[in-house]
């Protein structure tokens, strides 16, 4: 239902619009992607153990979820 194609075109001409009037139409690199979950201001690196040529690996990451609201 939600990829009528009359919907997906609304969508990407609300999309062009926005990125016209923010003068983000020519740089990408600086369009971010997030989600609800916001950003994990703590990030600690440990090592992770796979088969060589593994294409899904698993990480442990910090319970801490605080969110930067802008």
């Amino acid at each position: 239902m939600c990829m009528n194609q009359i919907k997906v075109a609304k969508y990407f001409e609300a999309l062009e619009t926005l990125l016209k009037k923010t003068n983000l139409i020519d740089k990408p690199k600086q369009i971010w992607n997030m989600d609800e979950t916001g950003v994990q201001l703590e990030r600690k690196q440990c090592r992770v153990l796979a088969h060589k040529g593994s294409k899904l690996l698993h990480a442990r990451n910090s319970e801490n979820r605080e969110t930067i609201i802008g």
